[in-house]
């Protein structure tokens, strides 16, 4: 039997890791007042409604298997994004807008999109490790384009090292 995994098994796997987590649960809570909104796909010409956020998306996305194959690789991509109008200015907290004026102005949602993003990673990477871990992880945050929505994304490779014989059992 060829090895062979459907990326949508391993999507549909993460999606109930995230779903069920109560680190990221918690996180949304404390940050947002509600837990996220997982989406499976995504539609790429737009962000979501605010009142989706936070938001995750779970994309499969590529995969390289075959006879001839001494490693097998699987990538699934995660978007998130948040939403966040507000700005620290010199250590006080406020909405932003366009005269605020200060020595530094941080734009939190820099900082809660990080936040989130990373541990969207390590709740999969503990949950995954024992048996199919992340082997690596591409990871960016875009801040330009979609204020005061900030959205991130990564892609998420697992190599598995076949066994002759072995069914993959995800």
């Amino acid at each position: 039997m060829q090895l062979t995994l459907k990326l949508k098994t391993m999507a549909m796997r993460w999606r109930d890791i995230l779903m069920n987590s109560t680190e990221i649960n918690d996180f949304c809570q404390d940050k947002y007042g509600k837990p996220p909104t997982i989406f499976m796909g995504i539609n790429g010409k737009k962000l979501p409604d605010k009142k989706h956020c936070p938001a995750i998306f779970i994309l499969p996305g590529a995969k390289t298997e075959g006879l001839d194959q001494s490693e097998l690789s699987y990538g699934i991509s995660i978007s998130w994004t948040i939403d966040q109008p507000n700005v620290m200015v010199d250590g006080e907290v406020v909405r932003w807008n366009e005269t605020l004026t200060g020595e530094v102005i941080e734009f939190l949602g820099v900082y809660e999109t990080d936040d989130f993003g990373q541990l969207i990673y390590e709740v999969l990477q503990a949950e995954l490790m024992d048996n199919f871990p992340v082997s690596r992880v591409d990871y960016s945050i875009e801040t330009q384009d979609y204020w005061p929505q900030f959205p991130g994304y990564m892609i998420l490779t697992t190599i598995i090292e076949p066994a002759m014989g072995e069914e993959l059992d995800y």
